[in-house]
C-alpha cells in the first residue's frame, strides 16, 4: 500500500513537472542512479554534455530506487499518458523492446550510421538495442551481474581461496559460520536483490545453456536443473543474514567492508559504490566469478522516446553517450566497463580490465533479472515469488508457481 501510494504521488509530480519542461533548449532526463557513485558517474557524463551543448538546459529527475523497480513503474504510465520524458534509462533487450513494440520508441538508426558506432560496439551488445533491424538504444555502460565482492582481509585471516564452482562456495560458508562470521551480506528490500542472487546460482548451478533455454519458455522450474538451483540457493540464504529486509543493495554490500558479513553477490556497481565510499579494489576488497566463464550481462541504455521533447538536445545527448568521453568520464566511477571495444583501459583498475577481457572471450548471458532475457511482466511476478521463498524455503511449491507464472505470461505454452 505504501509503496503504491509513493508511486501514484510521484508519477503525478512528474506529470505535472514534464508539462513545463518541453523547451527545444531543454532535456528532461529520467534515471535511477541515486547511490554512490551511480549518482557520481551520471553527473560526470552530464557534465560532458554539458560542456558541448552549453546552450542546453538539463533538467535532471533522478528516481531513488536499485534496478529502477520505482522508476519503471512511474515511466510505463508517464508515457503512456502521453507525458514522455526527453529520454530515460532503460535495460536493453526484453525491457526495452516493450516500448518498441508498443509503438513508443522511434528508430536512431542515423547516429549509429553517422558515427559508424557497428564499428565499435560488440555485435552482441547491439543485438540488445536493436529490434526488427532498427537500433533504438545508445548504451552507456556493461556491468557484470555474475559477480561476489568478498572482504580481502576475512578471506586472508581465514586462509581462503575465492571459489570457481558452487560446491566451493558452500564449503567456505561452512567454515566461515563455523568461525561466527556471517558469509553472505543480502539486501531484499526492494526484492530484485534476492532474484539477483538467485539468478546467478541459476547460471552456476544449471549452466548457461539451460539458462538460457528457461527463460526463452524452452525449460521449467519443475525440471531437476532448476530444483537443484533452488536448493542450492536455500542453503545459501542459510548463510546469509537474517534481518535482510531491512537492507538495499548498497547497504549490504557496506557490510562486508564493516566486518558484518564476508561476502556480497550483486553486479559491479558495487565497485562503483566502495571506490565511492573510499575503499580500494584489490586492496580492501575484490571480486570472484560464478560461473567462471559465463558473463551476466547487464547494458544500461537511453534512446528516444516518440513525442518527445526537446529532440534536438536528446538526439545530441545519445551521441555525447557513445563518444570516448562520455564513455571515460561515466564508466571508472560507475564501475562498469564501456560499450565501445576500441577506448584506452588504462584508466580502468584491474577488476574491470579482467572484466573487459572476458567480456571479449566468455559466454556472454544477459540478465533476466535486470531486463534483457525475458518479458518485464513475467519477471516482475517471478522475482516476487523468489522472494517468497526467502521465507518458505519449500522448492517444489516454489517452482509449481514459476512454472504456473509461466504459462499465466504465456512464455511456455
Amino acid at each position: 500500500m505504501r509503496r503504491g501510494f509513493f508511486i501514484a504521488a510521484l508519477l503525478l509530480i512528474v506529470m505535472l513537472f514534464s508539462q513545463v519542461a518541453a523547451a527545444a533548449d531543454e532535456m528532461l532526463i529520467y534515471h535511477w542512479w541515486t547511490a554512490g557513485g551511480e549518482k557520481e558517474a551520471i553527473d560526470a557524463l552530464l557534465e560532458v554534455y554539458q560542456k558541448q551543448n552549453p546552450d542546453v538546459t538539463i533538467v535532471d529527475n533522478p528516481v531513488p530506487g536499485g534496478a529502477g523497480v520505482e522508476m519503471k513503474a512511474v515511466m510505463k504510465s508517464l508515457i503512456l499518458a502521453g507525458q514522455p520524458p526527453s529520454t530515460f534509462q532503460v535495460h536493453a533487450g526484453a525491457e526495452a523492446q516493450l516500448y518498441v513494440d508498443n509503438g513508443l520508441m522511434d528508430p536512431i538508426n542515423e547516429l549509429w550510421e553517422k558515427h559508424g558506432w557497428a564499428e565499435v560496439v560488440p555485435q552482441d551488445l547491439q543485438d540488445l538495442l536493436k529490434f526488427n533491424g532498427d537500433y533504438y538504444l545508445v548504451p552507456v555502460n556493461v556491468h557484470r551481474a555474475n559477480l561476489f565482492f568478498y572482504n580481502k582481509k576475512v578471506f586472508d585471516e581465514h586462509n581462503i581461496t575465492p571459489p570457481t564452482t558452487i560446491e566451493e562456495l558452500l564449503e567456505i560458508c561452512e567454515k566461515l559460520d563455523a568461525a561466527g562470521i556471517t558469509p553472505l551480506a543480502l539486501g531484499s528490500r526492494y526484492k530484485w536483490e534476492a532474484a539477483h542472487l538467485f539468478e546467478t546460482i541459476l547460471l552456476a548451478s544449471a549452466g548457461p545453456e539451460f539458462y538460457v533455454d528457461y527463460f526463452q519458455g524452452k525449460a521449467r522450474a519443475t525440471d531437476p536443473q532448476f530444483i537443484e538451483a533452488l536448493t542450492v540457493f536455500g542453503k545459501l540464504i542459510g548463510y546469509g543474514n537474517k534481518d535482510h529486509s531491512a537492507f538495499t543493495w548498497d547497504q549490504a554490500a557496506n557490510r562486508i567492508m564493516t566486518g558484518e558479513a564476508a561476502f556480497h553477490n550483486n553486479g559491479d556497481w558495487v565497485k562503483g559504490y566502495l571506490t565511492g565510499a573510499g575503499y580500494e579494489a584489490g586492496v580492501d576488497f575484490d571480486v570472484f566469478v560464478l560461473p567462471v566463464g559465463s558473463f551476466g550481462l547487464v547494458v544500461d541504455g537511453f534512446g528516444l522516446p516518440s513525442g518527445a521533447p526537446g529532440r534536438d538536445a536528446t538526439l545530441r545527448f545519445l551521441e555525447t553517450i557513445l563518444t570516448p568521453e562520455g564513455q571515460q568520464a561515466f564508466n571508472p566511477i560507475k564501475g562498469s566497463i564501456p560499450a565501445r571495444s576500441d577506448l584506452d583501459d588504462s584508466i580502468y583498475d584491474e577488476i574491470s580490465r579482467k572484466m573487459m577481457a572476458d567480456l571479449a572471450q566468455d559466454t556472454l548471458v544477459p540478465s533476466a533479472v535486470h531486463g534483457s532475457a525475458a518479458p518485464d511482466a513475467f519477471m516482475s511476478d517471478w522475482t516476487d515469488v523468489i522472494h517468497r521463498f526467502l521465507y518458505t524455503g519449500d522448492v517444489e511449491q516454489t517452482a509449481r508457481e514459476l512454472d504456473a507464472r509461466a504459462v499465466e505470461h504465456g512464455l511456455v505454452q
